[in-house]
């Protein structure tokens, strides 16, 4: 990755930081599009072979600055991905799952927060929001009552 882009790489506790942080130089490198499926893969044939090989250039790029910004941890979940968009899919769904374990697991998170004493009231509403948003994520929004009574 260019040494203009100072991330730290993908573990297993920064996803949120490093998902926003590797999009922004996927937009920057104009590659997004092919990660978030804009861009479809063309059908070869004998008149598109320009657009074909721009499409898999594009792809390779994406791909290699995904997994250059990954722990070798992480390489692991993605090793058999063939595009950019699979392996940021894969990544997002090992960090990212949608299922009944992860809704559970943020819901007691939101349910059992509490403020520390010495902690900034700033940084808690951040952190309580970051839960929020997770369980939006995941197909739960929160009556806007149930988040404002806390």
């Amino acid at each position: 990755m260019n040494s203009l882009y100072n991330i730290a790489k993908l573990d297993d506790t920064n996803y949120d930081s490093w998902s926003l942080q590797v999009r922004s130089v996927l937009v920057h490198q104009d590659l997004w599009s092919v990660v978030n499926g804009e861009m479809e893969k063309p059908v070869p044939n004998e008149k598109n072979a320009n657009e074909v090989a721009a499409w898999k250039t594009k792809d390779e790029k994406a791909t290699a600055t995904i997994i250059l910004s990954a722990t070798p941890v992480q390489i692991a979940h993605i090793k058999n991905c063939t595009t950019a968009k699979e392996t940021w899919e894969a990544l997002k769904e090992v960090h990212r799952p949608k299922g009944p374990v992860r809704k559970v697991t943020l819901f007691k998170q939101l349910i059992q927060m509490r403020m520390a004493e010495n902690e900034d009231v700033q940084e808690y509403i951040c952190k309580f929001v970051a839960i929020v948003e997770k369980l939006a994520e995941t197909g739960i929004a929160l009556q806007e009552e149930l988040y404002l009574l806390r």
